[in-house]
């Protein structure tokens, strides 16, 4: 039997690294300037798997894991936005150290989350949300 997170790999056709940052588990792929992607709420970095193949050619992806969802620890259920984002914020650090450059996208629940890590972070990262 097969993992079905192997399967979206194999499908995507580029390679993805699995790391550990901070608490979160992120996927990295492709090369260039960096590119945080976060995903929607109740989902995980599969969410992108239909523009990892196009962004990887131009950016170094990462795809974290967001707290509570995929391979990444559960948090509690009612936790505040600030402490929510502080496991983003550190798991971004870990992979791309300051003062480094970054944008960072997403969309839905993961939109509000790179708006509010680009303003806390407004020397660091860009945001493009959708």
């Amino acid at each position: 039997m097969t993992n079905p997170i192997d399967d979206v790999t194999r499908l995507i056709g580029v390679p993805i690294k699995k790391r550990h940052a901070a608490r979160l588990t992120m996927r990295v792929a492709g090369s260039g300037p960096a590119l945080v992607l976060l995903h929607g709420g109740g989902g995980s970095w599969t969410h992108w798997a239909r523009n990892i193949r196009a962004l990887s050619r131009d950016f170094t992806l990462y795809l974290p894991d967001q707290p509570g969802m995929g391979d990444s620890p559960n948090v509690p259920a009612q936790i505040d936005i600030e402490p929510y984002t502080d496991q983003v914020i550190a798991a971004i650090d870990a992979v791309l150290p300051p003062p480094a450059r970054y944008g960072i996208a997403g969309f839905s629940f993961g939109g509000l989350n790179a708006a509010v890590i680009a303003a806390r972070q407004p020397d660091r990262g860009s945001v493009i949300s959708r």
